[in-house]
């Protein structure tokens, strides 16, 4: 992924995680898009070229059709961590999502490295059945319950 790329990454990236945030009641909808700008920068402050970090764009036949970011293994994370995931709107259920996901793997292998970690919003039902399809299994679950005083 280039510079600009990851700018334009951004630009997407910002709004889509602030609104899952909101939906997994993870954030107040007003702070939603400053905390998620400032973690997605915090994470990759030198955007492609942060140390530890391989980001990438997933391209078919010159076009590009989604993004992967990995996180490599780090002294509180020993696995590598997928951070995001992507894959535009009019290209999604055609695979890409699964050949991302196993270029991953591949990438992974090629550095020594034969586990990958993930995060996934519990109302995204479409990626949870694409990564126990690809073999994934739940070792942390987080609940939320929201209620009111009355």
């Amino acid at each position: 992924m280039t510079q600009s790329e990851f700018e334009e990454y951004l630009a997407r990236a910002v709004p889509e995680y602030a609104a899952s945030k909101v939906q997994a009641a993870m954030h107040a909808a007003e702070d939603a898009e400053r905390l998620a700008r400032e973690e997605l920068e915090r994470l990759a402050p030198d955007g492609p070229a942060t140390p530890g970090h391989l980001l990438f764009t997933a391209v078919d036949e010159g076009a590009a059709v989604g993004i992967l970011w990995l996180g490599l293994p780090v002294e509180w994370r020993p696995q590598p961590w997928v951070y995001d995931i992507w894959v535009d709107e009019i290209h999604q259920g055609k695979g890409y999502g699964r050949a991302i996901m196993l270029a991953a793997e591949r990438e992974l292998a090629a550095r020594g490295l034969h586990e990958l970690g993930l995060n996934v919003f519990g109302y995204n039902t479409p990626a949870i059945k694409l990564y126990e399809s690809l073999g994934y299994e739940v070792t942390a679950q987080q609940m939320t319950k929201r209620f009111y005083e009355s």
